[in-house]
């Protein structure tokens, strides 16, 4: 035997080998645990019973994992392990017995070290046949005169076998003693697990210490493969089953391995496992319309819930999807196509929480691939999911922007309707243009008929354009405003340009929102960058040109949100669609010139339009709140992201208007002093108030006038 790869053994072979005499549970091992009586190890103990009993009247194969140890003196010492060769003797013991067939001097070579009292239990245990006739076959050997039960009762190791014995007695019986004896002590036992002597490797005590403090006993996920293969059987898929115990513990297992580094031997099989309860979830969440629970896939590794997982897939179609998946996950994994997924597959395999809509995307994906392979319009899906993807959002109206809105609950509604449109997809043999231009609505998925126009723009002119504007990341994909019909109203290249003359294209974008502070809203500062990623860290949000996974507010808005965000981006664009793009400039500062001569001066943000004073530069257009100084816009302060200098925009406005300096005192930005000692302050409504020794004037602003061109007026020939 080759000692560095390890043998596929039962209890019996094990016992029986020749290069060893006995197997000897250490001093320094703990107690036997999966007697104990507590919850956690009741519950292992009843479903590990009842997975070798299911094993043995099925006899379908049961792999218990890998048990390591030395062998010192013709013993053999486990360092993990301890736990299933205790239950294993147990169980060769008790069936041996209701057979009617001990082999005591077998039995025998299964020893503890722990404590004289276990080593001196087990030894009489093995030579001595008990009555099974009780309820318990704890009180037959309790009962025997062999029992010392001063010193035993006080051992917990004892204490935990005999639990262990009443538990065997109540899942397995005596009537099928017989047949199960045969099935257990033959070669080909349906009970086996990898032996692994290690004393030649030389990291024998390094390995005992990690793998004790784990407190391995019997893993939870071999747990549930045993009633998971149970409950698949039983629902008539005994077939794939076979298929599955193949591939479950080798080709499969082995696709994890990459994620654990050299803890892979410990956590590869719960990175399986969190994948199938992902798909299980996934699942439940659609038969039950229920939310998606993603903390039973990231709990700790003995606290993962599968109850659900083992149910769903006794659906026949739901089980093969899982098996497909896996068989196809290798090559999805590893594909370039798959890069934008790795990150969150490697955080849902390694036990790391996902938000919502990454675990909608990996699940989206690797449907795709159980449909198609991870080839061929692999790229076209993926930027149509993404697009899908950011559509699902909401608005957050306080800070004016998106904030996605695929949560526990809107997950298996939006999951489930993409797996429509990938079964849609199938009908047309895989083509998504194709599929997206005749699918009709679908249920749980916002912005569906969006992509049908663009797909449809594709299938006449291809999709160069359409890609550019989707590229540009302030987009996420979400272009709609941008296309009419089979049109596109601007090309990529085109609203780059423009929006690089970041100042005239805000006050464009500010007249044809005559109604609406549609720049500047109450509570933030906003520097006007197109594709710029820093911000100053009091101010919460970009409102424009921001990058989030759900769209910039201003170029993506749509009916859905609001009509009155949506319909000035739509009018702005339909005009500059008709410039020649000779000179972007003059040809913008022309249309701004039109547009000004519709301004209607009827509140403060009106200005925005005419003057340039409200844009520190060509650069930002930064804001202060206004009511943070108890009064009204027209008190507003514009300064640079560093708040450097802050102004007041109508006085610096008339200031420039006047031809003189832009002059305050301290703290009081709306007070411009003049020359000729003379005051001009802005007040709450609009209003000036004019002072000097020889002036006390008050000019009010009425609805419809340019305040500050009231004021040039009044002040040209006082300022002389």
């Amino acid at each position: 035997m080759n000692r560095n790869i390890g043998q596929l053994l039962s209890f019996v072979q094990l016992l029986q080998l020749d290069e060893m005499d006995n197997i000897s549970i250490p001093v320094i091992q703990r107690d036997y645990a999966q007697g104990r009586i507590d919850t956690q190890a009741t519950e292992i103990r009843n479903d590990f019973v009842l997975s070798l009993r299911n094993a043995l009247e099925m006899n379908e194969p049961l792999t218990l994992d890998c048990i390591y140890g030395s062998i010192s003196e013709r013993n053999f010492i486990p360092t993990d392990g301890q736990q299933r060769l205790t239950t294993l003797f147990l169980l060769h013991y008790y069936v041996s017995v209701a057979a009617g067939k001990l082999d005591s001097a077998l039995l025998s070579k299964f020893t503890y070290m722990v404590r004289d009292s276990a080593k001196e239990f087990c030894e009489s245990l093995a030579t001595h046949s008990i009555d099974l006739s009780t309820k318990n076959p704890s009180l037959s050997i309790k009962n025997a005169l062999w029992y010392h039960g001063g010193v035993f009762e006080n051992d917990p190791t004892i204490n935990g076998m005999l639990n262990m014995l009443d538990e065997i007695h109540v899942k397995f019986g005596t009537e099928s003693a017989l047949e199960y004896h045969e099935r257990l002590f033959k070669d080909e036992s349906p009970v086996k697990f990898w032996w692994l002597p290690i004393d030649n490797f030389g990291f024998a005590d390094d390995l005992f210490i990690k793998m004790n403090a784990r407190g391995k006993s019997l893993t939870r996920f071999e747990v549930f493969k045993a009633e998971f293969e149970t409950a698949i059987t039983e629902s008539g898929n005994a077939d794939q089953v076979h298929e599955w115990k193949e591939k479950i513990d080798n080709d499969w297992l082995e696709l994890f391995w990459q994620y654990f580094g050299v803890d892979a031997p410990n956590n590869a099989e719960n990175g399986l496992f969190r994948y199938i309860l992902f798909i299980g979830e996934t699942f439940h969440s659609w038969q039950k319309k229920s939310v998606f629970v993603s903390k039973s896939i990231s709990e700790d590794n003995d606290r993962l819930q599968y109850r659900n997982t083992i149910t769903v897939f006794q659906t026949p179609n739901y089980f093969e999807f899982l098996c497909a998946s896996l068989d196809g996950l290798g090559k999805l994994i590893n594909s370039s196509e798959f890069t934008n997924c790795k990150e969150f597959f490697k955080a849902l395999v390694t036990g790391n929480n996902l938000e919502f809509w990454k675990y909608a995307k990996l699940f989206s994906v690797i449907s795709f691939n159980v449909k198609f392979g991870a080839m061929g319009n692999f790229v076209p899906f993926m930027r149509v999911l993404d697009n899908l993807i950011a559509y699902q959002r909401e608005i957050n109206k306080r800070d004016m922007i998106f904030n996605t809105a695929i949560d526990g609950v809107s997950y298996q509604s939006f999951t489930n309707g993409i797996e429509n449109l990938l079964l849609h997809m199938n009908t047309c043999g895989g083509d998504v243009p194709k599929a997206l231009q005749t699918v009709q609505s679908i249920s749980g998925v916002s912005g569906l008929s969006n992509e049908k126009i663009k797909a449809i723009y594709i299938s006449k002119h291809g999709a160069s354009e359409i890609l550019k504007l989707e590229q540009i990341p302030e987009m996420c994909g979400l272009i709609h405003n941008f296309i009419e019909s089979d049109k596109i109203m601007i090309t990529a290249d085109k609203l780059v340009q423009v929006v690089m003359n970041k100042r005239v294209f805000m006050q464009l974008l500010q007249s044809y929102s005559p109604d609406e502070m549609l720049l500047l809203r109450v509570g933030y500062l906003w520097p006007m960058v197109f594709g710029e990623e820093n911000s100053k860290t009091y101010r919460k949000h970009r409102m424009w040109f921001n990058k989030s996974e759900n769209g910039d507010f201003m170029f993506t808005a749509a009916p859905g949100d609001t009509k009155k965000w949506q319909a000035p981006l739509k009018a702005l664009i339909a005009d500059l669609s008709t410039m020649p793009f000779e000179d972007i400039v003059a040809e913008m500062e022309e249309l701004l010139h039109k547009r000004i001569n519709s301004v209607k001066f009827t509140e403060w943000f009106d200005y925005i339009v005419k003057y340039p004073e409200f844009f520190v530069s060509d650069e930002y257009c930064c804001c202060m709140i206004p009511e943070y100084y108890g009064g009204t816009g027209y008190l507003c302060l514009v300064t640079d992201k560093n708040w450097n200098s802050p102004y007041n925009p109508f006085c610096k406005a008339l200031a420039n208007k006047l031809g003189v300096p832009y002059k305050v005192s301290g703290d009081v930005k709306n007070i411009l002093h003049l020359p000729n000692n003379i005051t001009a302050e802005i007040t709450n409504d609009g209003g000036w108030s004019i002072n000097s020794e020889d002036i006390s004037e008050v000019l009010p602003c009425s609805a419809g006038q340019d305040c500050i061109m009231l004021a040039v007026d009044y002040l040209t020939t006082k300022i002389v």
